[in-house]
């Protein structure tokens, strides 16, 4: 009897745990983030969708302002870009959010915040793009031309962390130099590729945490420090070979996509900008001019004659790059951020691929995704979890809530001057649900005990 009893217990045990330690009981699972990155690739293998993420330290007290670049549609001679900036969250400290749009095309984003020591700053983009045409002729030669147009010109001069006009640079770009501007180009980058070791340990310190600085570019050696030292990662041999096209006359810029991969862009007459690699690690090296930008997502292209980083802030002030990805969904609370900044889609792409043009705004325990589409002149928000989904339209400048598998989402959505959405003071809340699996034990147990209490009646009356 007791073994019976005992069997009947462990049963019970095998039933119930499962509903209140789930987590304990469940298979191990791959990263959620992979997951939901995979399931976009599946759905329409053209788009693609990734995450940008920056999490900043103060290390002193400090009132600054944030400057993030967001990727925009990008078009050059080497490939045409479709980019959605589906999201951007800014934690909810930021006291002001703004977006501003500079003279080359880049968007950027300025949250001013008032931090005290060891306060965080975070921000964290999804980004949908999809290439549109890829072109990778060009001449097999080029004249210099006798004048640059005014806009192509500031990116001829020295600036900082780019010192075209240094003697040292000037004698290197010289040896190099050709009377084809193609020519000239490949000279230049296949020596930078072929001097240089790449700094992995360099790496490494920028994106383990660890980095501390009053700003971003003072971790950025400059290229006569890069030439003297023999080894760079990829943003500094950028500027290594900017530096030396622009002394040959020639103007180049950085270019820096979502993973913060950089390289160069050179203009070409009758081309405009053309892309070209400093850094080739694979086995049989890809060509470095032309460069593919097939899976490329475009973040940012250098806007002045002086070196821009896709992050900085303003003053100068000790602040430490905590994290620059999203590695875990534990990191990720949605009520940290206080408001999204949305690029609306339309709503037929967003029918054909709702996958594609969605952002999670929860990982755990299931992932819920959430999109913007305009339909005609009517804004309107979608949520969805599995097969699940709902969609609403929503009012501008007014509050907006919605009750969805559980949840309550709710926010203030205001137009912004370049057409994108911010949804302010946005807010998922779980709402008060009754879960039915808690009966299930209690259906369980009744009969259990019946069991029992029959066994020990049915031995007290044979003693």
């Amino acid at each position: 009897m007791r073994k019976t009893v005992l069997l009947v217990f462990i049963l019970f045990l095998h039933l119930i745990l499962p509903f209140f330690f789930p987590h304990a009981f469940a298979s191990t699972t791959l990263d959620r983030i992979s997951a939901f990155e995979a399931s976009i690739g599946e759905s329409e293998a053209l788009v693609s969708s990734q995450p940008m993420y920056v999490k900043l330290q103060a290390q002193e007290d400090a009132n600054i302002t944030l400057w993030e670049s967001i990727p925009q549609n990008f078009s050059d001679h080497v490939a045409t870009i479709m980019v959605d900036a589906l999201a951007v969250f800014v934690s909810s400290n930021a006291q002001k959010v703004s977006l501003y749009k500079d003279e080359v095309g880049n968007l950027w984003l300025t949250a001013s915040y008032s931090l005290k020591k060891g306060d965080y700053v975070n921000t964290l983009a999804w980004i949908s793009s999809m290439t549109l045409t890829q072109n990778l002729t060009i001449p097999v030669s080029s004249s210099f031309p006798t004048h640059y147009p005014e806009d192509v010109k500031p990116f001829l001069l020295h600036g900082r962390k780019i010192p075209a006009d240094d003697a040292t640079i000037k004698q290197f770009a010289e040896s190099l130099w050709n009377q084809s501007m193609i020519q000239t180009v490949e000279n230049i980058l296949n020596y930078v590729n072929g001097t240089q070791i790449y700094d992995a340990d360099k790496v490494r310190v920028l994106m383990n945490g660890t980095l501390s600085t009053p700003n971003i570019l003072d971790f950025i050696n400059d290229p006569l420090e890069i030439l003297s030292g023999g080894r760079s990662f990829c943003f500094e041999r950028s500027l290594l070979a900017v530096a030396m096209l622009r002394a040959d006359g020639i103007p180049a810029r950085t270019y820096t996509n979502a993973d913060l991969k950089t390289w160069v862009q050179v203009w070409l007459p009758q081309l405009g900008w053309v892309d070209g690699d400093v850094l080739s690690t694979q086995p049989q090296p890809l060509p470095l001019f032309p460069r593919s930008l097939a899976v490329s997502v475009p973040r940012m292209v250098e806007n002045s004659s002086d070196a821009t980083f896709p992050f900085s802030w303003l003053p100068n002030t000790m602040m430490r790059v905590a994290n620059l990805t999203l590695t875990s969904v534990g990191e990720f609370d949605v009520n940290q951020y206080g408001t999204v900044l949305c690029q609306p889609v339309d709503a037929v792409s967003y029918g054909s691929n709702p996958d594609g043009f969605s952002f999670p705004i929860i990982f755990e325990p299931e992932t819920v995704q959430t999109g913007l589409t305009y339909n005609g002149s009517d804004l309107w928000f979608h949520v969805s979890k599995g097969e699940e989904n709902a969609s609403k339209k929503i009012n501008l400048d007014s509050l907006n809530s919605m009750n969805f598998a559980g949840l309550s989402i709710s926010f203030t959505p205001i137009l912004q001057s370049n057409g994108m959405i911010a949804l302010t003071n946005f807010s998922v809340l779980k709402t008060q649900e009754f879960d039915y699996r808690i009966l299930i034990p209690l259906v369980v147990a009744v009969p259990i005990i019946l069991v029992f209490t029959y066994y020990r009646r049915r031995n007290r009356i044979k003693h």
